[in-house]
C-alpha cells in the first residue's frame, strides 16, 4: 500500500538553490540540489516507480522564444497552420 507523508517546509533552505543531478533508477528518481556557494546540498528522493518527470531549462527556452519572435514574429508559433 503506498505511504504519503506531510510536506513540512525545511526553515533553513537557501533562497536560491541549482540542480546538481537527476539521478533515474531502478530504485526511484534522486534530485541533488546545492546552494549558491556550494556549502549546502539538498537531496530528494521518490521511492520506486515514478510515471512521468519534465526537465525543462527555462533560460533557454525564453532564449528560444525570443529569437523566433524577433526572426519570425509572434505568429511562426502562435498560429494554428
Amino acid at each position: 500500500m503506498e505511504r504519503w507523508k506531510k510536506w513540512i517546509p525545511i526553515d533553513d533552505l537557501p533562497q536560491t538553490i541549482y540542480n546538481e543531478h537527476i539521478l533515474d533508477n531502478s530504485e526511484g528518481i534522486t534530485l541533488l540540489f546545492s546552494d549558491v556557494i556550494g556549502n549546502k546540498n539538498i537531496e530528494v528522493f521518490f521511492d520506486g516507480g515514478v510515471l512521468s518527470y519534465r526537465n525543462t531549462d527555462e533560460g533557454s527556452l525564453f532564449k528560444t522564444l525570443s529569437f523566433l519572435e524577433e526572426t519570425y514574429g509572434t505568429d511562426f508559433y502562435s498560429e494554428p497552420f
